[in-house]
C-alpha cells in the first residue's frame, strides 16, 4: 500500500514498511490514496482530537483519511507540498468543531438513486445537487448500525459527520491551538502566588466573593476561547486557586480559633487592655493585629465584639466593631499598650485587673465582664478634657 505510507527521514532509504491484509483483488485499491480513521476519544469516551498522521515505529507514517483528502485536493489544484512527516502532523490536536451538528450537506442514498434515475430519463434536467468538485464522504447515520461518537456538539454524532469535520480541519487548515501542561502548571502557579500576596495585603476574609466568583470566572473564559483559534485551558489553574482558596480560608479561621478564643498560658494576674479604634476594626486591621501580637506578645489572647462584616454586607453596628481588648498577663502591659497604639492608632488604652468572683464560671465570665467594663468606660466622653485612665 504505497500510498498509506509518508516517508520520515528516520527510516532507512531502503527500508520498505508493509502491512498484512487479507485482500486477494484488490490491486487497485492498493495503488490508490488510503487514509486511517485514527481519531480516538478521550478518557472520557468524548472525541476531541486527533492526529493528521500516525507515526510508526520506524520512523514513518501512515496518512490519516482527512490528511489523504487534503492532499489529494492539492495535487488536483497543483498546490501540494511533499515532504516527511513533522512532529506537527504527528502530534494530537483539538478538532476545530463547526457550530452545530448538521452543518454539512447530507444526500441519502435515496435522493441519489432518485436523483440518478432522473437525470437518466431527462439529462438535461438541471440536478438539484450539485456533487462536481466536492469530497463526498459515503457513511451511515443508521442507529442500528452504531457508528455514533460522543463529541462536544452531541453525545451521539455520526461517525460520518466527524469524519467530514476533520476532513473539512484538514482541508482549510483550521488549527486550534491549546496550551501545554507546562504553562498550565506555571499559570496555576502564578495564580496561586497572587491569590497569596492579596491575602498577604488585604486579608483572607476579603477573598470571600472570590471563592466561587474567580473559578467561575476562570471556566467562563476557558469556554469564550472555545470559539478562537486558541483554547486557554485554565480548568487546572480554576482548580488550584479554588484549593488555595479555601485552604487559605481553614487556614485563617484556625489562626483566628488561636487567637480570640482561650485563655493566655498563664491563667492568673490577669489583665485586659481595652481600646475603641477611630473606626471600625477591619480584616486586614485584625490581621496586623494577631501578627504583631505572634511577635511580640504571644501569650495574649484578644477580644473583639466579632461584628466585622464582609462582603457585600455593611456594618450593622459600627460602634461594637471599634471595640478591641487584649488580654495578658501584667508583665505584658506595656507591650500590649504600645502595640494598640501603633497597629490600630489609637491614643487612649485603658488596662484593668481581672478580679474573678465566686460565680464566674467559666472563667472567661470575669474576663468579659472586665472589657465590657472598660468598654462602657471609655464609651462615656472624658470630663474636663481629661483622658481616660
Amino acid at each position: 500500500l504505497p500510498k498509506l505510507w509518508v516517508d520520515s527521514p528516520k527510516a532507512a532509504p531502503t527500508q520498505t514498511a508493509t502491512v498484512a491484509l487479507l485482500a486477494p483483488a484488490l490491486r487497485n485499491l492498493a495503488a490508490s490514496r488510503l487514509g486511517l480513521p485514527n481519531a480516538q476519544p478521550d478518557v472520557d469516551g468524548v472525541l476531541r482530537r486527533h492526529k493528521l498522521l500516525e507515526p510508526l515505529a520506524d520512523g514513518s507514517a501512515l496518512k490519516s483519511l482527512a490528511y489523504a483528502a487534503a492532499e489529494m485536493v492539492q495535487l488536483r489544484d497543483g498546490s501540494a507540498k511533499s515532504g516527511p512527516a513533522t512532529q506537527q502532523h504527528t502530534s494530537e490536536r483539538l478538532i476545530a468543531w463547526r457550530k452545530s451538528l448538521g452543518a454539512y450537506p447530507r444526500l441519502s442514498f435515496v435522493q441519489l438513486f432518485a436523483q440518478a434515475e432522473h437525470s437518466m430519463t431527462s439529462p438535461n434536467t438541471n440536478s438539484d445537487w450539485h456533487l462536481a468538485g466536492k469530497i463526498i464522504i459515503v457513511g451511515s447515520t443508521a442507529p442500528g448500525l452504531h457508528d455514533f461518537h460522543a463529541t462536544p456538539l452531541s453525545p451521539l454524532m455520526p461517525g460520518v459527520e466527524s469524519l467530514a469535520t476533520l476532513v473539512d480541519n484538514a482541508l482549510n487548515q483550521r488549527v486550534v491551538h491549546e496550551q501545554s501542561r507546562l504553562s498550565q502548571a506555571l499559570l496555576a502557579g502564578l495564580m496561586c502566588a497572587l491569590t497569596a500576596l492579596w491575602v498577604n495585603r488585604r486579608g483572607a476574609l476579603s477573598l470571600t466573593p472570590l471563592i466561587l466568583g474567580l473559578p467561575t470566572a476562570m471556566l467562563l473564559l476557558c469556554f469564550a476561547s472555545l470559539h478562537t483559534n486558541w483554547f486557554i485551558d485554565l480548568r487546572l489553574a480554576a482548580l488550584c486557586v479554588f484549593g488555595f482558596l479555601s485552604a487559605l480560608q481553614m487556614v485563617d479561621g484556625l489562626r483566628r480559633e488561636h487567637w480570640l478564643r482561650g485563655l493566655p498560658l498563664t491563667p492568673k494576674d490577669l489583665y485586659v487592655s481595652c481600646a475603641i479604634a477611630p473606626k471600625p476594626l477591619s480584616d486586614h486591621g485584625l490581621t496586623l493585629l494577631m501578627d504583631a501580637l505572634a511577635q511580640h506578645a504571644p501569650s495574649a489572647r484578644l477580644r473583639v465584639s466579632e461584628l466585622q462584616a464582609s462582603w457585600p454586607l455593611d456594618n450593622r453596628w459600627p460602634h461594637l466593631a471599634r471595640c478591641v481588648a487584649l488580654v495578658h498577663v501584667g508583665a505584658d502591659q506595656q507591650t500590649v499598650g504600645n502595640l494598640l497604639q501603633s497597629v490600630l492608632k489609637i491614643d487612649d488604652v485603658v488596662c484593668a485587673k481581672v478580679v474573678p468572683s465566686p460565680s464566674d464560671a467559666p472563667a472567661d465570665a470575669a474576663i468579659a465582664r472586665a472589657v465590657f467594663t472598660q468598654w462602657a468606660m471609655l464609651s462615656q466622653p472624658p470630663a474636663n478634657g481629661e483622658t481616660h485612665a
